[in-house]
């Protein structure tokens, strides 16, 4: 647990340093395409069996979370990109 709180820490600070040298949309970008490495490394070692669940169900509703999120996220982001006038 300390460690993922390490980790965690270090990633927000990565992520604010780069957003003063990058656009903001850049830094996300790079992040989602180094998690995305990492999700098919772990599936080349370990194969797609970590993939099967018990609980379908609560996993549809993460999913549906999780797609919803990021169109609320990129409204809000443009909102503020481009002000009303």
């Amino acid at each position: 647990m300390c460690l993922s709180m390490f980790v965690f820490s270090a990633v927000d600070t990565q992520a604010k340093y780069l957003t003063q040298i990058f656009d903001p949309f850049q830094v996300v970008w790079m992040r989602q395409v180094g998690l995305f490495v990492g999700v098919v490394f772990l599936l080349l070692w370990r194969g797609t069996s970590i993939l099967k669940t018990q609980k379908v169900g609560l996993q549809l509703s993460r999913g549906a979370c999780a797609a919803y999120r990021p169109r609320s996220l990129s409204s809000g982001c443009l909102m503020f990109r481009w002000p009303m006038r």
